[in-house]
């Protein structure tokens, strides 16, 4: 089986990003926003003689996060999804996101890990969300919690991100006749919110002109990769350095390592490299990069300062425990 990386998400608050949609006429239509998860990339992929699993980035097994008994868990409504619906695909894959213990942290959802599933790809074309949502439903595979319904893009991006993740919930129904399954933790209003939304397309799987997927990530700012600047004592050689501190904190790490399951000290450079282009991706999102900085020369020193700043962090937060 080809495998292809699930297509990074655009950020709300990006005003060019709306004026891109507003010129494909892609603003005045339906959006549906589901839960964003706080958990990892996962896919199921078959070809309807083996099902295997796969990261972010690659194909992986059961070590990856421990994961052996979720794909245990739907391997089989993997394959009876594409023997009785989607029997003429060469290959299907089913996205969603990995969660729960050892995972990541800063939701609660259950006391095992699980998936739930916002996507389905035959031959490499996305269903439109209601197909898929229909699918899914049909082969008992569960999905992400739905939110809400918008009638444009302006009130989906507009839409409040902060509200309590829905999975506990979802998963202690889903799993009622196992007593004992699920156990809730005890918390207050505001202490497991969800990470926040991903919104789509009602209808239709839409592209902008560069070829990217319509798909836009309302997060709370709990989990926001994009803080404030940092204020500097001396002055810094890098002007570069100050920018790219604002896009290097925990939550970006966190969904960095997410994409690793366990990793060690050699995975340290790897971590680096995959750190510094998440950075500079986003600033070129934001526009504080422009998308060939490398050949102006006012740029030239961009680089160097990402690499900086993402090292310094990582030799603090993340070298020690590894």
């Amino acid at each position: 089986m080809k495998f292809t990386r699930y297509s990074s998400i655009e950020n709300h608050y990006r005003k060019k990003y709306i004026e891109i949609l507003e010129e494909h006429n892609f603003a005045d239509i339906p959006y549906i926003a589901h839960e964003k998860i706080h958990g990892c990339n996962f896919s199921f992929w078959t070809d309807g003689n083996e099902v295997r699993v796969a990261s972010r980035g690659s194909f992986v097994d059961g070590t990856f996060y421990a994961c052996q008994s979720v794909i245990d868990r739907y391997a089989g409504n993997i394959l009876h999804l594409k023997d009785e619906y989607l029997n003429k695909a060469e290959q299907i894959a089913v996205y969603g996101e990995l969660y729960g213990p050892g995972i990541m942290k800063g939701v609660f959802y259950s006391e095992r890990k699980d998936f739930r599933a916002f996507d389905i790809k035959v031959d490499g074309e996305f269903l439109p969300q209601m197909r898929a949502k229909l699918l899914l439903a049909q082969c008992d595979i569960p999905q992400v919690p739905y939110v809400d319904l918008y009638d444009n893009v302006y009130d989906a991006v507009a839409a409040n991100n902060i509200f309590t993740s829905k999975v506990s919930v979802m998963d202690a129904e889903r799993d009622a006749p196992d007593p004992g399954l699920i156990k809730f933790c005890e918390y207050k209003a505001g202490e497991n919110d969800a990470e926040g939304m991903v919104i789509q397309p009602l209808h239709d799987v839409l592209y902008t002109g560069n070829g990217a997927r319509v798909m836009i990530k309302n997060k709370n700012p709990k989990f926001a990769e994009k803080s404030k600047a940092k204020e500097h004592k001396e002055h810094v050689p890098n002007p570069f350095v100050p920018i790219a501190e604002m896009y290097v904190n925990q939550n970006r790490l966190d969904a960095v390592m997410s994409k690793f399951g366990n990793a060690t000290q050699k995975d340290f450079g790897k971590i680096i490299g995959l750190m510094n282009k998440d950075v500079i991706e986003d600033m070129i999102r934001d526009d504080d990069l422009p998308e060939d900085w490398k050949k102006h020369d006012e740029f030239k020193l961009a680089g160097k300062g990402v690499g900086t700043a993402v090292s310094a962090f990582l030799k603090e937060h993340l070298l020690p425990g590894l």
